[in-house]
């Protein structure tokens, strides 16, 4: 009887063994031609797939479960045998299972805590980017003058999250319900003397070690803008769905899509209408310069003019 129970014990840990492994083999089957692909060798895609399913563990918590189910199955089914051997084949299993259940715990709280900080790394490198991007580094007055308070050369870069998905959470685990799994960010920059539009910039994904780190940044870049200049600017509208940039003439007006609810519609909308406001004064300067300089040379005609005539 003990022989039957050791080869029916040995048999559900070999099961248990091999449903994990094609478990896990599964998950990452769809990623395995891609990342030999990426990276070149087996040795790095192992490297990522356990880091991935180490950092990411709660991205399927069924996986959990079963894992649970297993150990506790197999502890009980020692104690169930009734001899030595049982009782330390339990006993191994169940430290291996309080010591899963800790770990589990700590991945779980630490879940949102990672996703946050790749988030927010990715991010920080997309808005370095565009800032470059948009700034002209052979601008003498950005050179010297940036730090000096009288001089608005430091570019006013408003983001809005678009696309953004979230994990897709089980009503038993709350915590993962807020983790942001896919994101784009679409700007809109204010620099001295145009404001640019940003909106190729690549799309944040948590579980794609192709877009969720430097590579894609390298290769793709923070994508391309496109400039428009204040000089020309009549209005500045906002319809409950985009801000619309007014110009003079037949030009096109500038459209940037966003919210109301977004954070950075109404600074964006506020700044916009200061540069209208402040290119509005400046082409008032350059009316009333013009009108000064027509009254100079009309009396420096006048005055010639009678001095041909007293000779």
């Amino acid at each position: 009887m003990n022989v039957i129970n050791m080869v029916l014990l040995v048999m559900i840990v070999v099961a248990g063994i091999y449903m994990a492994t094609n478990y896990t083999r599964e998950v990452y089957k769809k990623k395995k031609g891609v990342l030999i692909k990426n990276h070149g060798t087996r040795k790095l895609q192992r490297k990522v797939n356990w880091e991935d399913w180490k950092d990411f563990f709660w991205r399927n918590p069924e996986q959990f479960a079963w894992i649970t189910v297993i150990l506790s199955f197999i502890t009980l089914f020692g104690l169930a045998i009734g001899n030595i051997v049982g009782y330390i084949i339990s006993f191994i299993f169940l430290v291996l299972l309080v010591l899963f259940l800790r770990w589990a715990k700590e991945n779980y709280l630490n879940f949102p805590k990672i996703a946050k900080e790749r988030l927010d790394k990715f991010n920080e490198e997309v808005r370095t980017a565009i800032k470059k991007q948009v700034t002209f580094e052979a601008d003498n007055i950005q050179k010297f003058a940036d730090k000096d308070s009288e001089f608005d050369t430091e570019p006013k870069v408003f983001e809005f999250p678009v696309d953004t998905k979230k994990m897709p959470a089980h009503p038993t685990y709350k915590v993962l319900k807020d983790i942001i799994i896919e994101q784009k960010l679409e700007f809109l920059v204010l620099s001295r003397e145009y404001f640019s539009i940003c909106q190729s910039a690549p799309t944040f994904k948590l579980f794609d070690h192709r877009v969720a780190g430097k590579l894609e940044h390298k290769k793709g870049g923070p994508g391309a803008c496109n400039e428009f200049y204040y000089s020309q600017m009549a209005n500045v509208q906002y319809d409950g769905k985009a801000i619309r940039i007014i110009y003079d003439g037949e030009r096109e007006d500038a459209v940037f899509t966003c919210k109301p609810g977004d954070k950075a519609t109404q600074p964006a909308i506020k700044a916009l209408k200061e540069k209208l406001r402040l290119t509005e004064r400046q082409k008032f300067h350059k009316m009333q310069e013009h009108l000064s300089y027509e009254e100079i040379k009309a009396k420096r005609i006048k005055s010639e003019k009678e001095d041909k005539d007293s000779a």
